[in-house]
C-alpha cells in the first residue's frame, strides 16, 4: 500500500484510511527503529589533531635603528578660568561670569538681576566689585549699590 492509495482511501471511506493510515505509521516506526540502532562494538569518535596557529613573520624581516617614540606631557596645563566663571567671587557652587557687561558700577546691578546677591571675595578683585574693601562685593557701601 503506497501514499496515493492511502490518500485516495481518505476520500472514499474514512473509517478503512485510518485504519491503512496506522498500518503505515506502524512500519515505518519499526523500520526507523530498526535502522537507528548502534551495534554494540561502535568505536568511539577519531579526534583529529588541532591546527598550528598561522602566524605571520612580517616583523622577523625588520632593520635599522628602532625610532623612539616622544613621551607625552604627564600633565595638561588648563586654565583656572576655562569655565568662564570668576572663582574668586562667591560660593564655590556659584559661577560668577569672567566678564560682566557695562561699567563697574552698572555691574552689581546687572550680577542683582541675574540672581547674585552679596558675593564673598575670596582673592583678587579684579572686576573691582568690592570698592570699600571689606571683602564682600556689590555689598552696603559699595559703588553701584
Amino acid at each position: 500500500m503506497n501514499l496515493k492509495s492511502v490518500l485516495a482511501r481518505v476520500r472514499t471511506g474514512p473509517a478503512l484510511a485510518t485504519a491503512a493510515l496506522i498500518a503505515l505509521i506502524t512500519a515505518g516506526i519499526t523500520v526507523l527503529a530498526l535502522t537507528t540502532t548502534v551495534p554494540a562494538h561502535a568505536s568511539p569518535a577519531v579526534k583529529r589533531p588541532t591546527p598550528a596557529p598561522h602566524i605571520l613573520n612580517f616583523a622577523n624581516k625588520l632593520s635599522g635603528a628602532r625610532i623612539k617614540l616622544p613621551t607625552g606631557p604627564t600633565h595638561v596645563a588648563v586654565p583656572w578660568n576655562v569655565d568662564g566663571c570668576d572663582h574668586a567671587y562667591g560660593t564655590a557652587n556659584q559661577c560668577v561670569p569672567w566678564t560682566i557687561p557695562g561699567r563697574a558700577a552698572n555691574r552689581c546691578h546687572w550680577l542683582a538681576a541675574h540672581g547674585f546677591g552679596k558675593l564673598k571675595v575670596r582673592g583678587t578683585d579684579r572686576l573691582h566689585l568690592d570698592t570699600n574693601g571689606d571683602r564682600m562685593a556689590c555689598n552696603k557701601g559699595d559703588a553701584g549699590t
